[in-house]
């Protein structure tokens, strides 16, 4: 045991103290810092810029409807425009080319009094949503003379015209109780995991394949080998590597949760973007336990991943080898990935709920079928215990190809000779 923590202690301080490690620290916080702020600008600058085009676009209207298309009415219910009546189409059309206005329209066209057409001067597809707008304008023109026409009272047309139902929104989840945090912020939180999990299971898998191709081409393990043994090699390299990255992890959690609370709360209090406000505020409302499950497979998916990387990396002595030898645990966190992605659609797939209890697909896997309620708490503790199961095994495989390969320089050995001297018991090895 004080082998082991000799081991995690030197890895983890020798990591934690690099450049690099400090570097993208720094990169991570400033992201999960400026991250959550840029719905904040956005949804300010837009406020600013809708604001400033109401009072700017101008529309050259031609109303040949008799009447019915009038200043009021137009104001009352299309105030995204300023309304410049002309008598006719080629003055209106003048008026948009010329700039004074945005777009020309004229009602009652072919002598339809509810039939309008537009006219744009380098017409964009942006141009193309104000025909949804015309469209909404004519029908509560059209319903309002209706029920006008049938007798309806000023406060019936208005309280029809602006009438809006109440709904309410519940996702049920497979144990069949109403899902406890939003949807959305769930789901949010399932991209997190299954992002940084990537991305840290590729870096510091990186680390530690070149720290123990590094310690076998300078002949450091030679020395290592004598004074420890080969299990706490590479449990102690693995866990001093995890408390590093969970020490990164814990920067990057920290500076996210404060940007996500001062930037909702900013949104809230100067009624900016209800919708991105709500969605960020919904990041924050996430379940307790799914939080704690995060972190339950984080673990159990960087220990799984941690020990095949220096498994494989111990078959290794030249750095020219380092990136072929990665490549079986990179195709692996791939594939977990992609299900992961998959599952955002339809997390009830076979495919995807069978996969979701594979001990090296579960950790992403599992945790989006969790957040989007098509997983029981019973299944996610299976697929973590299923996990922890593998991780040994995993382990004890991995420290026995750790200390043949230690030792091994030259060529990588083939799989056929890893696989016979992992079955050959200690004492017939010679």
């Amino acid at each position: 045991m004080r082998q082991f923590r000799t081991v995690m202690a030197f890895e983890y301080k020798s990591y934690v103290s690099s450049k690099a490690f400090i570097a993208v620290t720094v990169i991570f916080v400033l992201i999960a810092l400026i991250g959550p702020t840029i719905p904040t600008i956005v949804s300010a600058v837009s406020g600013r810029s809708q604001a400033g085009q109401a009072a700017a676009q101008k529309a050259a209207v031609v109303d040949d409807s008799g009447g019915i298309f009038s200043a009021d009415t137009l104001g009352k219910y299309m105030p995204a425009y300023a309304a410049v009546y002309y008598n006719t189409v080629g003055e209106a059309c003048d008026a948009v080319k010329g700039g004074d206005a945005k777009l020309a329209v004229v009602f009652g066209d072919g002598g339809n009094p509810y039939a309008y057409a537009l006219y744009f001067a380098n017409m964009t597809l942006m141009d193309v949503a104000a025909t949804d707008t015309f469209d909404s304008l004519v029908k509560r023109v059209y319903l309002e003379r209706t029920m006008q026409d049938l007798g309806a009272t000023r406060a019936q047309i208005d309280a029809a015209a602006n009438f809006a139902p109440t709904s309410r929104t519940e996702n049920i989840t497979a144990s069949g109780d109403t899902a406890a945090g939003s949807l959305v912020g769930n789901a949010v939180f399932a991209y997190i995991l299954v992002y940084i999990l990537l991305i840290t299971l590729i870096m510091y898998g990186q680390y530690i394949v070149m720290s123990v191709i590094r310690e076998k081409s300078t002949k450091t393990m030679e020395l290592l080998i004598t004074s420890a043994k080969p299990i706490h090699l590479i449990f102690g390299k693995v866990v001093g590597v995890c408390l590093a990255g969970f020490t990164q992890i814990a920067c990057l959690a920290a500076a996210g949760v404060v940007s996500l609370k001062l930037n909702a709360m900013f949104l809230a209090s100067n009624r900016l973007g209800p919708g991105i406000g709500g969605a960020l505020g919904s990041m924050l409302s996430i379940s307790p336990a799914l939080v704690v499950y995060l972190f339950a497979f984080f673990l159990t998916g960087f220990f799984t991943y941690a020990f095949l990387y220096a498994a494989f990396a111990s078959t290794a002595s030249r750095m020219e080898d380092a990136n072929s030898i990665a490549v079986l645990p990179m195709l692996l966190l791939m594939a977990s990935f992609f299900i992961s992605i998959i599952g955002m659609t339809n997390s009830q797939s076979t495919a995807v709920v069978v996969c979701s209890f594979i001990p090296f697909f579960a950790p992403m896997a599992m945790y989006m079928r969790l957040c989007l309620g098509t997983a029981t708490n019973a299944q996610a503790l299976a697929a973590i215990g299923i996990s922890v199961v593998c991780i040994f095994g995993v382990a004890l495989v991995s420290a026995k190809i750790y200390r043949m390969g230690v030792l091994m320089y030259g060529k990588p050995p083939k799989l056929g000779a890893i696989a016979k001297a992992l079955v050959t018991p200690e004492k017939t090895k010679k």
